[in-house]
């Protein structure tokens, strides 16, 4: 039987199409329930963690929960996933976590839960918010001077938003800000 190989034109096409359908081609690992896999293996750079070194966004714009370990000093480091993207390494230190995809900023997800929730944990810089169902949210770089000051264990409403995105309000400042769901840690 001779085998056919895909042409690139009809590989990117396939992968175009997962990645429509909200999944990510060339899945690697099999997913825990609720979560997609993401195209492994994954190298890129740290560029927000949360305070509590749970969460991580890359560059790229993907976004990993680590279930076992601490990225709390993994900031700008650069990090790679091996063993089917389950483990995720810090290159220069060797420090490694259990890790599970998230999502992608960049491909954002319908949010269910609406209502009020207590902030998790957030980013330094603002640009993450972890709440207490396990949601996690990006927050854009023009509305980060507001989420960078919101305190752990605050009150956050959650609202649907214009163009996809959603309104989080913090109860005691009052403020609010535009926000993507990433998905579910």
């Amino acid at each position: 039987m001779r085998a056919i190989a895909r042409s690139p034109t009809v590989a990117a096409l396939a992968a175009a199409t997962a990645l429509l359908a909200g999944g990510c081609a060339g899945n690697v690992a099999a997913p825990a329930p609720g979560h997609e896999a993401h195209a492994g293996p994954v190298s890129g750079v740290v560029s927000s963690i949360t305070t509590d070194g749970s969460i991580i966004e890359l560059t790229d714009g993907s976004v990993f929960a680590l279930v076992s370990g601490d990225a709390s000093r993994w900031l700008d480091q650069r990090v790679r996933t091996v063993s089917g993207g389950a483990i995720m390494i810090d290159v220069a230190s060797g420090e490694k976590g259990e890790a599970q995809y998230v999502g992608s900023v960049r491909h954002p997800r319908t949010y269910a839960n609406g209502g009020e929730h207590n902030q998790e944990s957030g980013s330094p810089d603002g640009s993450l918010i972890l709440l207490d169902d396990g949601s996690v949210w990006s927050i854009p770089p023009d509305e980060r001077s507001r989420t960078s000051t919101w305190a752990e264990g605050a009150s956050v409403s959650v609202e649907p938003g214009p163009h996809g995105r959603y309104r989080l309000t913090n109860g005691a400042s009052g403020s609010t800000v535009l926000a993507t769901y990433v998905g579910e840690k």
